[in-house]
């Protein structure tokens, strides 16, 4: 305890203790004051001793207290028994904690690793806080070496912390753990003694229950970022749109939506609806039913081959190919003009009509398509006579249009096409159908001695086109 020295009476010009007198309590602390008297015939009864409760600073008349004044009296003259006491000389010790703690005389645990209550025999202990920022210490001695939990139960917020007793942090924790306030896995060496820290959050006050479980047969728990037992996976967090939920690897079918993947990358989820079925409106591939994805929507698709291929029995559009919807259904259908109208080239089951002598059907187009060797016309020539087919001479659609034509040049002969330039010269414009696709031999069209002016599939440049005179007697292509 501290002890302060303090001059008795006013207007005393010099004074040194020499009496002792006993504790003083003020305000519920403990006062140690020395009160000096003037003189050496100081008289203090024996009953003055006992620790004296100071009202107001007025020492009670029956202290047996003998008070001293200058008898010239003045500023500092003793006035019926009132003490003056200089606030500056005195101090109020509450207590540190080398004597009670932060806790106080009643606490009910050490508030150092020193001062930690023994719970070998327990395991389990329940503690409370009743002044804002105490802190209780156990300590335990560990069985086998293994993996131990401690956590704590309850109400009350708390932040744990575990020591060696040479005050090695090894672990601290709070609000991690599902369930508890607070956990700490740990490995533990045999047969050695810890401390374990129990503090509650900020200057709150409440009870706690503290429990230490170990070693190895502790059932593992989901959320303390371990992988133990069955688990497949311990992220240490309670977030189930992630990789991990509840401990196993999350996986189309589960029945929660992830949301840390992004569209494109593997494993991303549209949706999940926990279910196996593909033609709901959420495939077996958590991703929202679309025409092309293999998987039948129902009631909105009539069929899903999961390819881009407009030509075999499911349409594009996710509909079942069929005569007269304007698509050729390729190995099936000799032509589809899009209608089921007879007399028209095509007929009403999508095979080619009255094809001319001479003359023979191309599959694999949209439309009633002949391939005419003999006789060699001009291209003039050609042209009326497809005309009076009732069609006009071919007009190329694509690269697939190109190469499926392309392959009649082996027979030995170019071949005519619709495009010209007869109108215009360097402005090419098909006689029939428009098409934007070309396919033009390098360095052409040149239109060499100013007389080339028709186009048609060059058999020495693999069916590339040229133009030229358009007098020439060629193979041609009809339409229709």
């Amino acid at each position: 305890m501290k002890r302060s020295y303090l001059c008795a009476f006013l207007a005393l010009v010099a004074c040194q203790p020499t009496v002792s007198a006993p504790p003083l309590i003020l305000d519920g602390g403990l006062l140690g004051i020395d009160v000096g008297f003037n003189g050496s015939d100081a008289n203090v009864p024996g009953d003055a001793m006992d620790s004296t409760p100071i009202d107001g600073g007025r020492i009670p008349g029956d202290s047996g207290l003998e008070q001293r004044a200058d008898s010239g009296g003045g500023e500092g003259a003793n006035d019926g028994g009132v003490l003056s006491l200089d606030a500056s000389n005195v101090t109020q010790d509450s207590g540190s904690p080398e004597d009670v703690g932060v806790g106080g005389e009643d606490d009910d645990h050490g508030d150092r690793i020193e001062q930690a209550t023994d719970i070998d025999g327990e395991r389990e202990v329940t503690g409370r806080v009743e002044v804002a920022g105490d802190e209780d210490y156990f300590i335990f001695r560990s069985g086998a070496a293994g993996r131990y939990r401690i956590f704590t139960t309850g109400t009350s917020d708390t932040n744990c912390a575990l020591f060696r007793l040479d005050g090695q942090l090894l672990n601290e924790d709070d609000d991690s753990g599902n369930g508890f306030n607070c956990l700490m896995v740990e490995v533990l060496e045999a047969d050695q003694q810890y401390a374990v820290r129990v503090r509650l959050w900020r200057r709150e006050r409440g009870s706690y229950t503290l429990m230490v479980e170990g070693p190895a047969e502790t059932p593992p728990v989901c959320g303390d970022a371990q992988v133990e037992g069955e688990e497949e996976c311990d992220d240490g967090n309670n977030n189930d749109r992630d990789s991990c939920l509840n401990c196993r690897r999350a996986r189309c079918g589960d029945g929660v939506v992830r949301m840390d993947m992004r569209p494109g990358q593997p494993d991303y989820e549209f949706c999940d609806d926990g279910n196996d079925d593909a033609g709901d409106t959420c495939t077996t591939e958590c991703l929202i039913p679309r025409c092309g994805d293999g998987y039948l929507w129902r009631g909105v698709e009539e069929c899903d081959d999961g390819n881009e291929i407009d030509t075999d029995g499911c349409r594009l559009t996710c509909q079942v190919a069929r005569c007269g919807d304007g698509v050729l259904f390729a190995g099936v259908e000799e032509c589809d003009d899009g209608n089921q109208v007879g007399g028209d080239g095509c007929g009403v089951r999508c095979d080619a009509e009255d094809i001319p002598a001479d003359c023979e059907a191309i599959q694999g187009r949209n439309r009633a398509t002949i391939y005419c060797q003999t006789p060699r016309r001009t291209w003039a020539g050609a042209e009326a006579f497809c005309v009076a087919w009732g069609g006009h001479l071919l007009t190329v659609d694509n690269a697939a249009d190109q190469r499926r034509l392309a392959a009649y040049g082996w027979r030995g002969d170019e071949m005519w096409i619709g495009l010209n330039d007869r109108a215009d010269e360097g402005e090419f414009v098909w006689v029939g159908r428009n098409s934007a696709y070309r396919n033009w031999a390098r360095g052409e069209p040149n239109n060499s001695g100013d007389r080339e002016h028709c186009t048609h599939l060059w058999r020495q440049t693999w069916g590339a086109w040229n133009d030229a005179d358009c007098d020439q007697n060629h193979a041609y292509f009809c339409e229709r």
